[in-house]
Protein backbone atom coordinates (compact mmCIF):
# COMPACT_ATOMS: atom_id res chain seq x y z
CA UNK A 1 0.00 0.00 0.00
CA UNK A 2 0.76 3.52 0.47
CA UNK A 3 3.52 4.34 2.79
CA UNK A 4 2.89 6.29 5.71
CA UNK A 5 3.44 10.08 5.57
CA UNK A 6 5.76 9.80 8.88
CA UNK A 7 8.08 7.24 7.65
CA UNK A 8 8.38 8.71 3.95
CA UNK A 9 9.40 12.62 6.23
CA UNK A 10 11.76 10.10 8.33
CA UNK A 11 12.69 8.42 5.33
CA UNK A 12 16.86 9.14 5.27
CA UNK A 13 16.86 8.44 0.98
CA UNK A 14 14.12 11.28 1.04
CA UNK A 15 15.37 13.58 3.12
CA UNK A 16 18.69 13.43 0.79
CA UNK A 17 19.05 16.51 -1.74
CA UNK A 18 19.83 15.35 -5.56
CA UNK A 19 23.13 16.79 -6.83
CA UNK A 20 21.51 17.73 -10.09
CA UNK A 21 24.36 19.93 -11.21
CA UNK A 22 26.40 16.26 -10.47
CA UNK A 23 23.93 14.42 -12.42
CA UNK A 24 22.88 16.75 -15.36
CA UNK A 25 26.69 15.81 -17.24
CA UNK A 26 25.56 12.10 -17.11
CA UNK A 27 21.83 11.96 -17.43
CA UNK A 28 20.28 11.76 -21.17
CA UNK A 29 16.82 13.43 -21.38
CA UNK A 30 15.63 9.94 -21.83
CA UNK A 31 16.22 9.43 -18.58
CA UNK A 32 14.82 12.13 -16.88
CA UNK A 33 11.18 11.54 -18.84
CA UNK A 34 9.84 9.00 -20.81
CA UNK A 35 6.56 11.13 -21.68
CA UNK A 36 7.27 12.84 -24.96
CA UNK A 37 6.23 16.23 -24.08
CA UNK A 38 7.91 16.51 -20.93
CA UNK A 39 11.34 15.47 -23.11
CA UNK A 40 10.16 18.61 -25.43
CA UNK A 41 9.92 20.39 -22.20
CA UNK A 42 13.20 19.47 -20.68
CA UNK A 43 15.15 20.17 -24.13
CA UNK A 44 14.00 23.59 -24.27
CA UNK A 45 14.95 24.51 -20.87
CA UNK A 46 18.40 22.72 -20.96
CA UNK A 47 19.22 24.45 -24.16
CA UNK A 48 17.25 27.95 -24.02
CA UNK A 49 20.75 29.85 -24.24
CA UNK A 50 22.06 28.00 -26.97
CA UNK A 51 19.59 27.79 -29.66
CA UNK A 52 16.55 30.04 -30.63
CA UNK A 53 14.19 26.76 -31.47
CA UNK A 54 14.15 25.98 -27.61
CA UNK A 55 12.68 28.94 -26.62
CA UNK A 56 9.87 28.35 -24.38
CA UNK A 57 7.63 31.35 -23.49
CA UNK A 58 4.84 29.57 -21.17
CA UNK A 59 5.19 26.75 -19.08
CA UNK A 60 2.18 24.83 -17.16
CA UNK A 61 2.24 22.14 -14.36
CA UNK A 62 -0.99 20.08 -15.06
CA UNK A 63 -2.32 17.08 -13.43
CA UNK A 64 -4.50 15.81 -15.48
CA UNK A 65 -3.04 13.88 -18.72
CA UNK A 66 -6.64 13.95 -20.35
CA UNK A 67 -6.66 17.48 -20.73
CA UNK A 68 -5.48 18.61 -24.69
CA UNK A 69 -2.19 19.77 -23.96
CA UNK A 70 -0.19 22.53 -26.01
CA UNK A 71 3.65 23.70 -26.06
CA UNK A 72 4.49 24.32 -22.57
CA UNK A 73 2.09 21.87 -20.78
CA UNK A 74 4.55 19.60 -18.25
CA UNK A 75 2.34 16.66 -16.45
CA UNK A 76 5.14 15.78 -13.64
CA UNK A 77 4.82 11.89 -13.43
CA UNK A 78 7.15 11.17 -11.24
CA UNK A 79 9.17 13.46 -8.30
CA UNK A 80 11.96 12.83 -10.36
CA UNK A 81 10.55 14.97 -13.61
CA UNK A 82 9.51 17.74 -11.25
CA UNK A 83 12.57 17.75 -9.78
CA UNK A 84 14.39 18.31 -13.63
CA UNK A 85 11.93 20.27 -14.65
CA UNK A 86 12.67 22.27 -11.06
CA UNK A 87 16.75 22.73 -12.49
CA UNK A 88 15.89 23.29 -15.62
CA UNK A 89 13.42 26.34 -14.92
CA UNK A 90 16.02 28.25 -12.37
CA UNK A 91 18.18 28.96 -15.07
CA UNK A 92 15.46 29.34 -17.92
CA UNK A 93 15.81 32.89 -19.56
CA UNK A 94 12.75 32.53 -22.09
CA UNK A 95 9.86 31.88 -19.43
CA UNK A 96 7.53 34.72 -19.76
CA UNK A 97 4.57 33.02 -18.10
CA UNK A 98 3.66 30.20 -15.62
CA UNK A 99 0.59 28.56 -14.45
CA UNK A 100 -0.42 25.30 -12.20
CA UNK A 101 -3.39 23.60 -13.83
CA UNK A 102 -5.31 21.25 -11.47
CA UNK A 103 -5.88 20.73 -7.55
CA UNK A 104 -3.84 17.46 -7.29
CA UNK A 105 -0.48 18.49 -8.94
CA UNK A 106 1.99 17.91 -6.53
CA UNK A 107 0.05 14.41 -5.11
CA UNK A 108 1.91 11.55 -7.03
Amino acid sequence: GQPNYYDVLNDEESLKATDYDALVETTSIEDMTEDEMNYGILWSLMFDHTFDDADLPRLRLCSDGRLTRRRGDFIPWSSKELGWLGYFVKESVSIKEFGVVGRDIFEN
